[in-house]
C-alpha cells in the first residue's frame, strides 16, 4: 500500500492536526467527533507506516492516568502526476533542500511562489545555514520572511534584504529578520510586541527541527 491509498479521510484528519501539536488520542477523537477506539485504531496503523509516533506520557493535571501523546513521524511527499505523456504516482525521497522547495510551492500564494524560489535558488546557502525558514507577510512588493538559525549575523551580513525581478520586469523586495531559537523564545515569554508580531501568522515551508511548533506552543502558553 502507497501513502496515497493508506491516507483516507479519517486519517489525514488526524494527521493534520498532529502536524499543528502534539495531541493524545482523546484530544483528536473529541476534535474528530468520532470515538476514541477509532482514533487509536487509526494511530495503530499510521504508526505502523511510521507516519505518526509516540512522545511520552502526560497528565495536563487531570486525575487519572497519564495519556500517551503522539507526534507527526517521517516526512513524505506523495505525488500524483497526470498528463498526456505519463502518468503515475509515487513516494518521493526528496533531500531537505528539494523538500523546502516542494513545502514552498504548497504553503505560499501562486504569486508569490517565482519569487521565493529564485530567492532561494540564487541563495541556496542559506537554506542550509537555517533551521526554519516561514513568510511573516506578503504585499505587492515585499515578501518578509523569518529566518532561525544559529548564524544570525553572517545571515543577516549576505541576505537581510534582496530584489528580485520575474520574466515580466515586476520586482519585489526579500526581507529577512532572521534570530535564534532562543532570542525568540525569549521574545515571545516577555510579550515584547516585535516578536508576538513577528510570530503571529507565520507560514513555514522549511522547520527541520521543529521549532515553528514549539513557538506555537509557547505562544499558547501564554494565551497570545
Amino acid at each position: 500500500m502507497d501513502h496515497g491509498e493508506l491516507l483516507t479521510e479519517s486519517k489525514w484528519r488526524i494527521i493534520k492536526e498532529l502536524a499543528n501539536q502534539n495531541q493524545t488520542p482523546t484530544d483528536l477523537a473529541k476534535k474528530a467527533g468520532t470515538s476514541l477506539a477509532n482514533v487509536s485504531q487509526q494511530l495503530r496503523l499510521l504508526e505502523a507506516y511510521g507516519l505518526v509516533k509516540r512522545e511520552g506520557k502526560v497528565n495536563n493535571n487531570v486525575p487519572g492516568k497519564p495519556k500517551t501523546t503522539f507526534s507527526l513521524g517521517k516526512e513524505v511527499i506523495h505525488i500524483t502526476f497526470v498528463s498526456e505523456h505519463l502518468s503515475t504516482k509515487k513516494d518521493l525521497d526528496l533531500d531537505f533542500i528539494q523538500k523546502a522547495i516542494i513545502n514552498l510551492w504548497l504553503s505560499v500564494k501562486k504569486d508569490e511562489v517565482y519569487f521565493l524560489e529564485k530567492f532561494f535558488v540564487l541563495n541556496e546557502e542559506l537554506i542550509k545555514k537555517c533551521h526554519t525558514i516561514a513568510v511573516v507577510k506578503s504585499e505587492t512588493e515585499q515578501i518578509d520572511l523569518m529566518l532561525i538559525t544559529p548564524h544570525v549575523q553572517e545571515i543577516r551580513d549576505k541576505y537581510s534584504n534582496a530584489k528580485i525581478t520575474n520574466i515580466e520586469g515586476k520586482t519585489k523586495n526579500i526581507v529577512c529578520w532572521t534570530h535564534t531559537i532562543e532570542e525568540v523564545e525569549a521574545g515571545i515569554r516577555n510579550h515584547e510586541k516585535y516578536f508576538l508580531d513577528l510570530t503571529k501568522d507565520i507560514k513555514p515551508f522549511m522547520d527541520q527541527g521543529g521549532l515553528v511548533k514549539k513557538i506555537k506552543a509557547i505562544r499558547n502558553e501564554k494565551n497570545i
